[in-house]
This record gives structure tokens, C-alpha cells and sequence, in this order.
């Protein structure tokens, strides 16, 4: 469990925007549209991969021994990109 469980895709594609630096009243769909997230993954070197396990969430995404799983992959990427952008 993560402080971005409760949050929903809109406030985390909110604090994407904020954290790039982006002005502006139209955010992207960073949690839906791989066109605005891919950049960022590819950029900052985030793994993402299924999870294995019927009890587990099905994509993970990781970098220096920071995890976040979610049931969407790019939703799960962009967690992680706030997380490490909040050290």
C-alpha cells in the first residue's frame, strides 16, 4: 500500500504535470495513454512488469528498490515516478 492508493488517475496525472514542470490548465492522461507516459519511462529507466501470483496485483513497476503495483501498468509507472521525484 502506497499514499497514492486513494488518489485517482486525474490528481495523479495533476501531479505528473506539476512535477515536469508543465503549466497549464490541459494535463495529459500519463496514467492511460502511453504516448504521454512512455517518454517518461523510457527517460528515467522504469521497469515495468506483470506480477506472478493469483494474489497479487497484476503490474509492477520498479527502480532502486522502489516498487508499486496496480491493476493498469502505466498508472503504476507514473505512481512511481512521483514517488521517486518526491526524494
Amino acid at each position: 500500500m502506497n499514499k497514492f492508493d486513494s488518489v485517482g488517475d486525474s490528481e495523479i496525472n495533476a501531479r505528473v504535470h506539476v512535477a515536469l514542470g508543465c503549466k497549464g490548465d490541459v494535463v495529459p492522461e500519463y496514467c492511460c495513454d502511453p504516448s504521454f507516459s512512455w517518454p517518461l519511462i523510457e527517460k528515467y529507466r522504469l521497469n515495468i512488469y506483470p506480477s506472478e501470483g493469483p494474489d497479487f496485483m497484476p503490474w509492477i513497476a520498479a527502480k532502486n528498490a522502489i516498487t508499486v503495483t496496480d491493476k493498469h501498468p502505466l498508472r503504476a509507472a507514473m505512481i512511481l515516478f512521483l514517488m521517486l521525484h518526491d526524494k
